[in-house]
C-alpha cells in the first residue's frame, strides 16, 4: 500500500529543537528547507511557528507542487511541551490525516517530559501518528515503507525479492 492512516502508533524507543523535515512522495527528497531547530521547552509562543510552518507544507500551493506523504518531528532538542503546544499538535495531526499524511515523532522517550506531554493529550495514539527513538530511525523506516508502497511500480515484472527484504525489516522495526 500508500501511506497508513489508520492502525497504533508504532513506538520503538530504547533512548532517551524541534525539527521538521517533509519528505516528498513525488520525488524523495527531504526538504532541507523546511527545517526548524527548537531548544527547550515549547510553549504558546513558539509553537505557532511550529504549526505555521506545518501548514504551509500541506496547505495551497506548497502542497501542489510537493505533496508530502511523512512528516518527521524531532524533538530530541526539546524539553517540554506545555499543554497549548500538545493540543498544537493534536490540530496539526487531525490537518495531516485530511491529506493521509503520516505524521513521525522522533527523539524522546515515553516517559520523558515531552512524551508524558503527548500522550496526555493522547496524540501518540491515535491513527496516523509514529514514534522513533531517533531521526535516523524514523527515516529508515519511512524510507522504506515509501520504497515498499512503490515498489510494485518500480520493479514491476520481479520476483519480488526486494519486497520480502523490505516487508522483513520493517516487521523487525515494529514493537
Amino acid at each position: 500500500g500508500t501511506a497508513r492512516t489508520s492502525g497504533k502508533s508504532r513506538n520503538k524507543l530504547p533512548s532517551s529543537g524541534c525539527k521538521v523535515c517533509a519528505n516528498s512522495a513525488s520525488t524523495l527528497l527531504l526538504v532541507a528547507s523546511n527545517t526548524t531547530l527548537y531548544l527547550g521547552f515549547l510553549f504558546f509562543g513558539t509553537i505557532t511557528h511550529v504549526e505555521e510552518t506545518i501548514r504551509t507544507l500541506v496547505e495551497g500551493t506548497a502542497w501542489q507542487r510537493n505533496p508530502v506523504r511523512f512528516l518527521i518531528l524531532d524533538l530530541a532538542l526539546v524539553a517540554g511541551v506545555d499543554m497549548s503546544a500538545a493540543e498544537a499538535f493534536v490540530r496539526v495531526q487531525r490537518l495531516l490525516s485530511t491529506r493521509r499524511v503520516v505524521l513521525v515523532f522522533c527523539g524522546f522517550s515515553l516517559e520523558s517530559n515531552v512524551g508524558r506531554s503527548l500522550r496526555n493529550v493522547d496524540l501518540l495514539e491515535m491513527d496516523g501518528v509514529e514514534l522513533f527513538a531517533t531521526f535516523n530511525h524514523a527515516l529508515e523506516c519511512e524510507l522504506s515503507l515509501f520504497l515498499e508502497s512503490r515498489s510494485e511500480y518500480l520493479i514491476s515484472g520481479s520476483s519480488g525479492t526486494e519486497n520480502v527484504y523490505l516487508r522483513t525489516w520493517f516487521s523487525s522495526q515494529k514493537t
